[in-house]
């Protein structure tokens, strides 16, 4: 299992996993309501989060891809946060703390996650 195996049971967090899975979720289908009933000029922005959903599903199967995706969509939520002209201040700092959250446990899970380990020769 490599060197993540030999993490003390206490320290490895289980919770955060289903934790971030969860409220990255919730914070696309958030953000998916706001881009249909406020009526952005381009709803294809709330198909693109539709995408986050199953990302949400495979991370709690522990597959690194979907954690490499959520960072990335929260990483990029984050930037969207800070540099996009015309959003409102308050979806604004929703945002940020939601995406500095999931990012957080994210974090706080990776060790949940197996070593990668290199064949034998």
């Amino acid at each position: 299992m490599g060197q993540n195996g030999r993490v003390p049971a206490e320290e490895r967090r289980e919770w955060t996993l289903p934790a971030a899975a969860g409220l990255a979720a919730l914070e696309a289908a958030l953000l998916i309501a706001v881009i249909v009933f406020i009526g952005h000029r381009l709803p294809v922005y709330g198909l693109f989060l539709a995408v986050k959903f199953p990302f949400c599903v495979w991370l709690l199967r522990r597959r690194a891809g979907a954690f490499f995706a959520l960072l990335l969509f929260e990483v990029s939520g984050l930037g969207v946060a800070l540099l996009a002209p015309g959003v409102a201040v308050a979806l604004r700092a929703l945002e940020i703390v939601i995406a500095s959250t999931v990012l957080g446990l994210l974090w706080a899970s990776a060790p949940l996650f197996p070593s990668p380990e290199l064949p034998a020769r």
